[in-house]
């Protein structure tokens, strides 16, 4: 699960991070890519939002 700053969404279809933040905050979330269940990539990204 997916903890963004308040007002922002994550779109699972797209992979697209939307809305308009309510408050500042920074928060880390990780993309893990899988191959028959075995984790063969991982980035970890950092959101940075200011309202």
């Amino acid at each position: 699960m997916v903890r963004f700053p308040a007002g922002l969404t994550l779109n699972p279809d797209t992979g697209g991070i939307t809305n308009v933040p309510w408050s500042a905050g920074t928060s880390a979330f990780s993309v893990v890519a899988r191959n028959n269940g075995v984790a063969d990539a991982r980035i970890t990204y950092t959101v940075t939002t200011t309202p």
